[in-house]
This record gives structure tokens, sequence and C-alpha cells, in this order.
């Protein structure tokens, strides 16, 4: 029974991100200092492969949780909620740590082409928002299964 309520989840949450990943990629392009720039795609499959992977980040995080959960026999109530919050904290953070680095990049080649007069392109297969997005999720996962492992032990001993 609990296993059905875990692969429902992923469905639904896999579904949801597949519907909301064109705007998560506005969202996310929108917080780019584009200046002039342009986002070009040299590969049909990258848009596809972008809502993939947002797909899957979002279809993850149950699965994630239930990992930490069996590493660390959660109590859900207390537990579980800031698990679930640590996980979407870290993706969330690493998605805009991801952000920063491309503002960055932008504003470095920007200063030269405007200086050229020239129009910058930027592949839209570098952005990796979702790619981020699952490896901060990841990173969420394990930040938490650590804190609740590590506090398990403190307060059993």
């Amino acid at each position: 029974m609990k296993a059905l309520k875990y692969i429902g989840l992923v469905i639904i949450l896999t579904i949801i991100g597949h519907l909301l990943a064109n705007t998560f990629m506005s969202l996310s392009i929108g917080l780019l200092n584009i200046n002039g720039t342009t986002i070009n795609s040299f590969e049909m499959a990258s848009q596809f492969r972008s809502t993939f992977y947002f797909a899957l980040s979002m279809g993850s995080i149950p699965l994630l949780y239930l990992a930490v959960e069996q590493i660390t026999k959660l109590k859900f109530q207390y537990q579980g909620l800031k698990t679930i919050g640590i996980i979407l904290a870290s993706g969330i953070l690493l998605w805009f740590i991801r952000i920063i680095q491309l503002n960055r990049l932008l504003n470095m080649t920007s200063g030269i082409t405007n200086e050229l007069g020239l129009n910058s392109p930027l592949r839209f297969e570098i952005l990796l928002f979702s790619q981020y997005l699952f490896i901060g999720f990841l990173i969420g996962a394990i930040i938490s299964g650590i804190i609740f492992r590590y506090e398990k032990t403190s307060n059993s001993g």
C-alpha cells in the first residue's frame, strides 16, 4: 500500500513537472540579464530534454524522500516536513546559483560584444536549469539524511 502511494506521487509530480516545464524555463530565462543576447538552440532535442529533465526532477522528490525515510526512519510530522523543505530548498538554491553563474557569463561577454557592436548568442544547451535543480534535490536529500541520521544517533546515545 505504501509503495502504491509513492508510485502515485511520482506519477502525479512527473505529470505536473511536464506541464510546468515551459513556465519554469520562462521564469529561469526571465531571471537572466540578457541585454542584447539571443538564446539559440542548435539541437531540436535540447528543448525536449529540458522538459523531460524537469519532469523527472519533480517526480524524483518522493523517491528522494523515501530514500531518506528508509535510511533514517523519519517521523513524518516533524522530520518529514523538514526533509521535504531541505530537499526543495537545496534544489531551488542550486538552480539560483546556476542563474547567477549564467548572469556573470552574460555580463562578461556583453561588455566585449557591445564594444565591437556584435550580438552575442547564448546556446540553449548550456543553460541546464533542470539538471541543476535535480542535483540540488539530490544534495538536499543527502544533507537531510546526514542531519537526521546524526540527530537520531545523538538522541539515542
